[in-house]
This record gives C-alpha cells, structure tokens and sequence, in this order.
C-alpha cells in the first residue's frame, strides 16, 4: 500500500536556516521523497522536527491529498 507522509530532514537545512518540507511516499519499503515550495523556520517546527505552525500544516495536508 503506498502511504504519504509530511516530513523535514534535520540535515537538510539551507544555509539562511530554513528548511524544505518534503512528501515522503513509501511502497513495499521503497521510500522517495518529493520537494515542495515549502519553507520553514526553526521557530515553526518542534524539537522533533514537526510541524507546529497551523499554516504550514494545512498547506502541507492539501498537498497530500
């Protein structure tokens, strides 16, 4: 079953101190990630490297579906 998620690599972050939130597609234990326009500060993530800014989280979760 392929399943989606939304997620940020903590060693993926840009040099101005954003980082790119990516779709994370898994299929038989395949994993590919795809890039989205999405950036976000550390002050809109978690410790966990979750999202926490109800904006993003929307924009994130339409991008899913």
């Amino acid at each position: 079953m392929l399943t989606f998620k939304v997620e940020i690599l903590k060693n993926k972050q840009k040099a101005d101190g954003t980082y790119n939130v990516k779709i994370r597609m898994t299929y038989n234990r395949e994993v590919k990630r795809l890039s989205t326009n999405i950036f976000v500060r550390p002050c809109d993530l978690t410790k966990s490297l979750k999202l926490k800014n109800p904006q993003f989280i929307k924009e994130a979760d339409a991008l899913v579906r």
